[in-house]
């Protein structure tokens, strides 16, 4: 009954003044168990008169409520005062990962893990904080140990390719996914270890045939999906297949996310100077193509190609300067000659013709 009398009188005395540390103490246990944290927030200027227990369930309770500064605010006093305890750190280092407080996170992490130098969440989270930090052949390392605690855990060989690719040393990242992709049984992780793979082998190393040859294993392992299907199409030109691509398209429509521009049909890259994104409208048989800096980054102009005949096709030059439409004699079903007369096009609008 006492208990019961204890939440009504603070419903009804939002002020608290003049409570018993112990009083304080059951009153605030009680919220927060009952997971009211509006009201344990009402102690958060009481902190200097609260025990370290009680103290951190007000902290957690800020932090729950989205304000981590107060959570931060509240920890860092009761540590200061004196309660330096596991989970006085690991609560603050929580409370400073939200905010990406990375430095202050290290240091608090560090200080949990002497109370608890193989808690493996502590770990995890020390060489997650480090990746952040930049510290990439640290974080690699820490993950290596990780693994020899957790040889089966896939999440940790993801993090652990991820502190490679960060040291920007592909084909060692690339090495490690394909000696370890068997330990990859989620759909969710094949799927990033594969779009992995087949972009290292396609974008970074320049090889897209050994990029297709990963694709097809990704199929298999997961499944067609709208990410492989869309990837395998891009490598298909990019090998310039293209009445296979044609053919793969229109038998793969499912899996398609069709905009307006129609889908993603092929990547032209023209050295340093510039890039074309290729949209395909499959429906319409129209190509809408972007013409971009070299690192893709803004739009420079567009190219509209329609059909006009069986053997005559137009294009539509848009630029900030100007628009222009040309005729040619070149089918809408010829990509390998529209591409390399786009290509054309290209290069005279950056003059380099």
């Amino acid at each position: 009954m006492r208990n019961s009398f204890i939440i009504q009188f603070l419903f009804l005395v939002p002020v608290l003044i003049g409570l018993s540390t112990k009083v304080q103490a059951q009153i605030i246990t009680q919220l927060h168990q009952a997971g009211k944290y509006d009201q344990v927030l009402l102690f958060g200027n009481k902190v200097d008169s609260l025990r370290g227990d009680e103290a951190l369930l007000v902290a957690d309770a800020f932090f729950r409520k989205k304000n981590p500064q107060k959570a931060e605010e509240i920890l860092t006093k009761i540590i200061k005062r004196g309660y330096t305890t596991e989970e006085a750190y690991w609560q603050l280092t929580q409370v400073l990962l939200a905010q990406e407080k990375w430095v202050l996170a290290l240091e608090n992490i560090e200080k949990a893990l002497k109370f608890n130098t193989s808690n493996f969440v502590y770990l995890k989270i020390r060489a997650g904080i480090l990746l952040q930090l930049g510290k990439n052949r640290e974080a690699e390392a820490e993950y290596r140990k990780l693994l020899r605690l957790r040889p089966n855990d896939e999440s940790l060989y993801w993090l652990t390719y991820q502190a490679i690719a960060e040291q920007e040393d592909y084909r060692r990242g690339k090495s490690f996914l394909i000696s370890n992709i068997a330990k990859f049984k989620t759909a969710e992780y094949q799927n990033r270890v594969y779009d992995a793979l087949v972009r290292t082998y396609h974008y970074t190393l320049g090889k897209p045939d050994s990029a297709l040859y990963y694709t097809k294993k990704w199929q298999n392992s997961t499944g067609k999906n709208n990410q492989n299907v869309s990837l395998e199409l891009l490598l298909l030109n990019a090998l310039e297949k293209f009445d296979e691509s044609i053919q793969f398209a229109n038998t793969h429509k499912k899996y398609f996310k069709e905009t307006a521009d129609g889908i993603l049909w092929d990547e032209i890259r023209g050295q340093k100077e510039y890039a074309i994104q290729v949209y395909y409208h499959p429906s319409r048989k129209y190509y809408t193509m972007y013409l971009m800096d070299a690192e893709q980054q803004y739009i420079q102009g567009k190219m509209f190609w329609k059909k006009l005949s069986e053997t005559q096709s137009e294009v539509k030059i848009e630029t900030a300067r100007r628009t222009d439409t040309k005729t040619f004699s070149i089918p809408i079903t010829d990509y390998a000659a529209l591409k390399k007369q786009s290509t054309r096009i290209a290069r005279a609008l950056n003059n380099l013709e």
